[in-house]
């Protein structure tokens, strides 16, 4: 049997292993233990950040020991999961889970919990991949011994994802852009039954499914800084759970080099707003205003053209538009006129204002708009650089009106 006890206590904060200390002393008749990604990253050899632990039986209860001997404070509680996270005096904060069984009454939606404090080996199995449902011991008389119950250390050193039952995407869909982020971050490979069944289940996909889970999947994998993201996601048609008629026409390395040099603050929408065009999921998403407008503003903009080929042109056709829209129209259309924008023109603003053209002698009219517009035409082409020369300019345009 494998036994990372050594890697526990090297490769987690010393503050978190100050913890754990905590938890050992006092766990009296509960088992405890490293459950999930964190047994996973440890037999990866992967850093550690943090810890949840999985309490067999009720982690409220047990939180509660811990903070009656003064060793932790309960910050937190849900009573329907009974979880529990606690801050420790060290100041760790760690949340610790009960066990449980689930069940899905509507597919693709958030399952329920059945039954709280079951066995490990009950608990383990609602997972997604079988590499998600290796345990560690944290108990004196086995720490640091590893439970598998469902093969997930083969399917580790085989560098394979497996779901651990058939109707596993049935289940929770999202569990597929979740494959596509561990496959992506740990180089692993779909194994053949389970791309089977993901192929299935995306040649006639929900269309009834948790899109606010499905959001933070999305942005989760989008947000990782690999282009094979979006290879993988196009290869395996893992797009048709968005829009099933997406054709993409985008390069993925083409793309990632523009997210490294321009560093757009939606990455994962400059992915994705292009296939979220004419779907009917768009308003489904929950998406905040400024995430809609990426979507609207694309879609504009690619059913567009600038009316003239100039500064001002290309100026008064991308200003307003999110940055990231401005370089998903260029990924379309290779037309660099949209790099030009965001390299020299973007952050340009003119710093006059209609009450400077009135005191200028002027009245107001319909005209100010062209005034306007030769300012900043003027300024756009660098002939223009302060208020004052802005001014100057001015003066002489109005001069040149009223002969």
């Amino acid at each position: 049997m494998t036994n990372i006890s050594s890697k526990i206590l090297t490769a987690l904060p010393s503050s978190v292993n100050d913890a754990l200390k905590r938890v050992i002393e006092h766990k009296k008749s509960f088992k405890c233990y490293i459950v999930g990604g964190v047994a996973r990253d440890l037999l990866l050899g992967r850093e550690i950040f943090d810890v949840d632990i999985t309490v067999e039986g009720d982690a409220v209860e047990f939180a509660g020991i811990l903070e009656t001997k003064n060793e932790a404070k309960i910050v937190q509680t849900q009573p329907e999961l009974r979880t529990a996270k606690l801050k420790f005096k060290n100041g760790a904060e760690i949340d610790f889970a009960s066990t449980r069984t689930e069940a899905y009454p509507k597919k693709g939606h958030l399952p329920v919990p059945v039954k709280i404090g079951c066995p490990l080996e009950e608990d383990v199995k609602r997972r997604d991949f079988t590499v998600n449902a290796l345990a560690a011991s944290l108990n004196e008389e086995d720490f640091g011994e590893i439970r598998d119950f469902t093969g997930g250390r083969e399917d580790l050193e085989k560098k394979q994802l497996r779901i651990l039952h058939k109707a596993s995407f049935i289940d929770d869909p999202t569990r597929i852009i979740r494959g596509l982020k561990f496959s992506v971050r740990f180089d692993f490979e779909l194994e053949p039954e389970t791309r089977t069944l993901q192929d299935e289940y995306l040649n006639n996909p929900n269309a009834d499914i948790s899109y606010s889970r499905l959001k933070s999947e999305l942005m989760q994998a989008f947000s990782l800084p690999y282009p094979e993201v979006w290879k993988k996601f196009t290869e395996q048609n893992i797009f048709t759970l968005i829009n099933k008629d997406f054709k993409s026409e985008i390069n993925a390395d083409k793309a990632f080099s523009l997210i490294k040099k321009y560093k757009p603050a939606n990455q994962w929408l400059f992915w994705l707003a292009p296939v979220f065009i004419g779907s009917k999921t768009l308003d489904l998403m929950n998406f905040t205003r400024e995430e809609k407008k990426i979507i609207t503003d694309l879609e504009k903009i690619l059913n567009s053209t600038p009316q003239q080929n100039s500064n001002l042109g290309i100026y008064k056709f991308f200003n307003g538009i999110e940055k990231e829209a401005v370089l998903g129209y260029y990924l379309f259309t290779n037309q660099h006129f949209a790099l030009d924008f965001l390299d020299n023109l973007a952050e340009i603003r003119l710093q006059i204002t209609g009450e400077d053209i009135k005191k200028a002698g002027m009245p107001p009219s319909s005209i100010y708009n062209e005034i306007f517009d030769a300012i900043l035409e003027e300024k756009l082409s660098g002939n223009l650089c302060s208020r004052e020369d802005e001014l100057d300019f001015l003066k002489f345009l109005i001069k040149e009106l009223k002969k």
